[in-house]
């Protein structure tokens, strides 16, 4: 089940918590944008507690492929956005992070990078793009096979690719309290 809880800052009510057991939350914002021909920025703070399976960030396609654009297996940074599979090993999950990917797409290729706390994480390309445009789902994959376990704030999504500059200053401005 999904419910509200703190956010990273204490505030009660103000993030999601997802228990694991194949809760989610559906945008119905997705079928506008097609990764094979769409740039693509998303920005999250997450906060882990099973690091070994779970999907942040999800983008549905045709029955049985579904593309992680932000997921976690076995103690992984994974996505699969555009079609080729990136994994690399990420630590200090159960604390709030902040992840995100920006994703370009020009002359038929992808250009992906991958961000922990303002920092580039990781980056590759991928000439061979995949479709997918059905509606973004938050803390579980389309086939219910990596339910996330943990909580998500401050979800924001760009129909465009951010700079490195930018993720920085995002991360600069949303790691600060709000209030006093």
């Amino acid at each position: 089940q999904t419910q509200l809880t703190d956010d990273r800052f204490g505030r009660p009510n103000r993030a999601f918590d997802f228990d694991g057991n194949n809760s989610g939350v559906y945008l119905p914002i997705g079928s506008g944008f097609n990764s094979s021909v769409d740039s693509l920025s998303v920005s999250l703070w997450a906060k882990v507690r099973d690091p070994l399976r779970g999907t942040l960030f999800e983008q549905g396609s045709e029955e049985d492929l579904g593309r992680d654009i932000l997921a976690f297996a076995d103690s992984n940074l994974t996505s699969k956005l555009g079609g080729a599979v990136f994994v690399k090993a990420i630590s200090n999950m159960d604390v709030w992070r902040h992840y995100s990917i920006t994703y370009e797409v020009t002359k038929g290729a992808a250009h992906r990078n991958f961000y922990v706390d303002g920092q580039l994480f990781g980056s590759d390309s991928n000439g061979t793009l995949e479709d997918s445009s059905l509606d973004f789902i938050l803390g579980r994959d389309v086939q219910g096979n990596r339910p996330l376990e943990g909580s998500l704030d401050s979800v924001r999504i760009w129909r465009r690719a951010l700079s490195s500059v930018q993720v920085a200053a995002l991360y600069q401005i949303e790691s600060v309290n709000p209030t006093p």
